[in-house]
């Protein structure tokens, strides 16, 4: 659904937004195992909080009455009372207006999780203010009598999950949906299959804590596709580890406990700790590309000032091999000025080449130089006033 837009005006839509909310609701609940009916991990708000993010804010509203209604529904069929199941969709609502809106107000419509601020915010509202406030309230109206500690821990441990893996990856699906062709996505299916077959043979033995296994699959999905193959992958690893804990198998079941919860938390953590490397790998890679793009743009800001000017401009490094050449040489010595890139001073220059030794010797010693010289070039003669200008690190060199 992410790219689709959701308004009054496209019903059919909304509707099967209520439906994949509610079949979210339905499988976060079937996956609960003895701990009354709170999920292990909820599905539902990442997915409303992800789409609130990546539309206009006159699109909340509807997006909001689906999804309630969706949830509404989820929680009747597992034979809820009317009005608790109004007050836990109310609850689910509110949480994800709460992690919305600050992100909202703060960065605009341009929600990129690549970036280092968007991430600390996510993290402070998102997955830690709104599942706490959402699981107080949850816990004070629905479960009096119960054990509220117990009760508001499952909640907001189940809602953060659900909320760290699926909105990042709601969002970059959405950013895209546009941009990304077919065949690209294709190249996902190998490495998605290596971290499913991996993450099988992980949670379906119980012999060995082999948990490392699952991390190289999931590093080369974060490095090839980026946020939207972390969190795929963290999604894929999170489900195969709950199907296979709550199933008696895995190395979660070699904690000495007899009890479940302890276990799931455990899985928790460990999906916690694999989603925030994924972000961090996710981020520093797009820091590179971003840099990457900047120093593109910088040589070609340079290229165009320098491919202008009616004079022979090189960079030569200390090898004296040519590294940067303008146009402009092109136009004298005839030819592509790009084959002279890695070549030597000496096997361009030819028999010049001994005349301006002892002045590149000079300018690697770190003087500049100036010197005038003549030379023989395509049957012309000419005449160069040359400027070597030594290039020095920071500490002289």
């Amino acid at each position: 659904m992410p790219g689709a837009t959701l308004t009054w005006q496209h019903p059919a839509r909304l509707l099967r937004l209520a439906l994949v909310v509610g079949l979210c609701c339905w499988a976060s609940i079937a996956l609960t195992r003895g701990e009354g009916r709170i999920a292990a991990i909820w599905l539902s708000n990442g997915l409303v909080l992800g789409l609130l993010l990546t539309h206009p804010r006159h699109d909340w509203l509807p997006i909001i009455a689906a999804s309630f209604g969706g949830n509404v529904i989820a929680n009747l069929l597992i034979s809820d009372a009317p009005l608790m199941a109004m007050l836990i969709a109310a609850c689910n609502s509110g949480e994800v207006l709460i992690a919305a809106l600050p992100l909202r107000r703060r960065f605009g419509e341009a929600l990129n999780f690549s970036d280092g601020r968007v991430l600390l915010w996510f993290a402070a509202f998102c997955v830690l203010l709104a599942p706490a406030l959402s699981g107080l309230l949850a816990s004070a109206l629905l479960f009096e009598g119960g054990d509220f500690g117990k009760m508001f821990s499952i909640w907001f441990a189940a809602d953060a999950m659900g909320m760290l893996i699926l909105t990042p990856l709601v969002v970059a699906l959405h950013q895209q949906a546009d941009v990304t062709t077919r065949p690209e996505w294709r190249t996902m299916a190998l490495p998605w299959l290596l971290l499913v077959s991996s993450g099988a043979f992980v949670f379906t033995q119980t012999s060995y804590p082999l948990l490392f296994l699952a991390f190289p699959p999931l590093l080369l999905l974060t490095y090839r596709f980026g946020l939207a193959g972390s969190m795929l992958g963290v999604g894929t690893i999170t489900l195969l580890g709950l199907l296979g804990t709550l199933n008696g198998h895995g190395p979660f079941m070699l904690i000495d406990t007899d009890s479940m919860r302890t276990r799931i938390l455990v899985l928790q953590l460990f999906v916690l700790t694999a989603t925030a490397q994924g972000l961090i790998v996710s981020l520093l890679l797009a820091q590179r590309e971003r840099l990457t793009q900047a120093l593109r743009r910088s040589e070609q800001s340079l290229r165009t000032v320098t491919d202008n000017l009616p004079a022979l401009i090189a960079h030569i490094d200390a090898g004296e091999r040519y590294r940067f050449v303008n146009a402009h040489i092109g136009q004298v010595f005839g030819g592509d000025p790009q084959q002279m890139i890695g070549r030597t001073m000496r096997e361009v220059r030819g028999e010049i080449y001994a005349g301006l030794a002892p002045h590149i010797e000079q300018a690697l010693g770190g003087q500049q130089v100036t010197f005038e010289s003549h030379a023989q070039v395509g049957g012309k003669d000419w005449h160069y006033q040359s400027n070597y200008i030594p290039e020095l690190a920071a500490d002289g060199r």
